[in-house]
Order: C-alpha cells, then structure tokens, then sequence
C-alpha cells in the first residue's frame, strides 16, 4: 500500500488521510534533519537581526553626529558662489511681524584654504588644506563651550589642524585663499595658473574637539582641519567685496524647534537680486539698443536658463553660448590650413537682436543645419592665404575642450 507521500507505507503504518497526519508523520520520521534546519534559520535571523540592529546605531550615530557638527543651526541659505552680505539682512526685515526676534540670521563665508606655518627661519614650513569659517557672530550659532572673541589677524583652530602643523596659541600661520576664476579652470576659457590671495595670521585659541572645532556643513565621520576668522578678514582674501555664501538660520531660544519651518519659511523670503546670483542684465553695444543677460559662470544654470527664457523670449530674446575653439582645420588634402583658438557662437537663429548674420549680397543666412556651421570672411581669407581656399559644402574639423 502506498501513502499519500508516494511512498509505501511502514509495516503497522496507517495510510496517511490529512494533511495534519503527513505533517506528523515527516516530523517523526526526519526530525533530526528538522532541528538542524531550524536552528540554522535561527542563527541566519539571528545575524540579520543583529545586522540590522548595528546598521542602525551606526545610522544614528552618524546622524548625531552630522548634527553637533552645526551647533543650533536649524537651517542656512547655502550658495554656490557669492552673494550680498546684505542678503541677510533682508531676510531678517521680511520676516512676518512677531517670528524674526526669535531667529539670528548670520551670514558667513565658508571655503576651501591652504594654511601654512610662518618661515621662522627654524625649519621648512609645513602645510595642509582647511575649511575656513568666516564669520562675527560665532556665540550666534549656538556651540557649546565659550564662543572665541575675534578680531583684526586673530584667527581660532581646531586640533587636526593645530596637530597637523604642530603649532599651538599664538604662532603665526599663513591662510591662502585661491582666487576663483569667473570661468573653471578645466574650460577653455579657465585660467591654469593657480593664483591665491595670502595673509599672515595669528593663532588666538585651539578649539577643542567638541563644539566649533568639529563645524563642518557636509556629513563626515572624521574632522577636517578647520579655521575660524572674521568675517572681513576672509572677505579681504575672497576679495569680491562684501559676501556671503552661507546665511545661518539659529533659534535663539533652543527649545524652539519648527522641524522644518524655518527652511520653508526662509524659502518663502528668500528674494536674491541678479548680482546674488552672479548675473548682469545690461546694454549690449549694438544698433538698436540691446538687452544682454550674462554670467560670471561659463554655463548658465539650468535654472536661470529656463528662467531668462521664459521672461525674455516673448520680448524677442534668444540664447547664445560663446565658446573658444582649439583649432579650425581644413580637411581633405596635406598640408592642412589651420587657424588656432578662434571664438565660436553658438545661436538658434541668424536674425538675431544685434542684427543678422548676412552673405556677402545682404540676403539674411539660413540657420546651419546639423553639424554645419556658418564662417565668417576673415575666415575664409585666412584659409585661403594659407593654400587652403574652400567654398560652401566644404568640410572643417573643429576641436575644442570638453568642459569636465
């Protein structure tokens, strides 16, 4: 007789009518098999569990962390490049009546610097990279310990950097800001010499490793060398006037927690002018007079862009981009005619504001196809003086940097 397992039935053995019965029987008959199974399963849960429960602690411990790193700021504007110092201050007098007493608003600059021990004459100068906090109301941002009072060359470190250089209170250091070009340095127009702005400084206090002296905006488990300045001071070697590039939102009263509040309402005031944003509308140099938004960056945003289109193109605006080719090249036949670094204009239409691209009969030019491009005469005169003379339809190879 056979079982409803498909094996036949043990001698005095019932055939099995439930599914209660075969699980009864399989249990009895392979419960060696079983146990081991179990207790495998239970040390597999076992070490996921405690995985799970590691990974988390590591998770919070990070977080808190992350968070003594910024004292009691509950929220900052953080820009890209520079803005107004001022900026701050008009968030402070947009606040709805009632709710900016109970905020500081505290513009800072922090940025990447180069800080070196002073030549004493008593061994070669040591050097390593910092953040620098600038910044005149330190006790605002809410770390604890006593805030240090600064001022003039006087400047604070926290100890990676004081034992990274082997200096103490008091020794002179010297801070090298590197002066930052409207163009990055990997683009064709970028400049690739690296030129920094330097001052000589003096060591007021070591910061100890808690509180201030592990500030840092980004999430790290270990601390950057860090060096706290005034605010002046950094904004003499940024040397772009009076900005920020960070505005510290603080609740004095550290009870107050909006979770959240403050960012969306900082949001809501936040209203940057076109400097803020490195941008200048003005006149361009043409007949008729024309409107010309630029940037100090290479690349518009993709922000601004969308931005500028939608407020100037239905008053006849049209976007551009101007860059610097390496080489045009003649192709086809040796010895090619080349002429190095000549600028090209990119445009969506040839009727442009500033007047239309035109042959050499006046009519207005078709816009160029894909990979087509439209030369000017001087072109054309180069090429030809060098033996190389072409005529449209003709193929030119241009090479230019990518900017990485």
């Amino acid at each position: 007789m056979t079982d409803a397992t498909g094996g036949r039935a043990g001698k005095g053995e019932q055939p099995v009518a439930s599914v209660a019965g075969l699980a009864i029987r399989l249990v009895r008959h392979w419960w060696r098999q079983l146990a081991a199974l179990a207790a495998a399963c239970g040390v597999v849960a076992a070490t996921i569990s405690g995985a799970l429960g590691v990974g988390a602690a590591v998770e919070q411990g990070l977080l808190r962390l992350a968070i003594s790193r910024l004292g009691r700021i509950d929220a900052a504007v953080v820009g890209e490049d520079f803005f107004r110092e001022a900026l701050a201050d008009e968030l402070a007098a947009r606040a709805e009546p009632g709710t900016g007493t109970g905020t500081a608003l505290v513009p800072a600059l922090v940025i990447e610097a180069v800080v070196e021990t002073a030549a004493d004459g008593r061994g070669p100068s040591r050097s390593t990279r910092a953040v620098v906090l600038g910044c005149d109301d330190i006790a605002a941002l809410g770390f604890a310990g006593n805030a240090p009072r600064l001022s003039g060359d006087a400047v604070a470190v926290n100890r990676p950097l004081a034992e990274a250089l082997g200096v103490d209170a008091a020794a002179p250091l010297v801070l090298r800001i590197a002066e930052l070009s409207a163009a990055p340095a990997d683009s064709p127009l970028g400049r690739r010499e690296m030129r920094s702005n330097g001052r000589r400084v003096a060591v007021a206090t070591v910061l100890p490793e808690e509180g201030l002296g592990q500030f840092a905006l980004e999430p790290a488990q270990v601390t950057r060398p860090l060096v706290v300045a005034p605010l002046s001071l950094v904004q003499g070697l940024v040397d772009r006037g009076d900005v920020a590039n960070a505005i510290f939102a603080v609740p004095r009263d550290p009870k107050n927690d909006r979770a959240g509040g403050l960012a969306e309402s900082l949001r809501a005031r936040l209203a940057p002018t076109l400097a803020d944003s490195g941008l200048v509308l003005d006149e361009a140099a043409s007949e008729p007079a024309t409107a010309r938004l630029t940037s100090r960056r290479l690349i518009l945003p993709d922000a601004v862009d969308r931005a500028a289109e939608a407020v100037l193109a239905p008053l006849g605006g049209q976007p551009s981009l101007v860059f610097l080719a390496n080489s045009i090249t003649t192709t086809g036949s040796t010895p090619a005619a080349t002429i190095p670094y000549s600028t090209v204009l990119g445009v969506t239409d040839t009727a442009l504001p500033v007047g239309s691209l035109v042959a050499a009969d006046g009519a207005t030019l078709a816009p160029p196809g894909p990979d087509e491009i439209v030369i000017d005469q001087w072109v054309a005169d180069d090429l030809a003086a060098q033996g190389r003379p072409v005529i449209a339809g003709d193929t030119l190879d241009v090479a230019y940097f990518l900017p990485e």
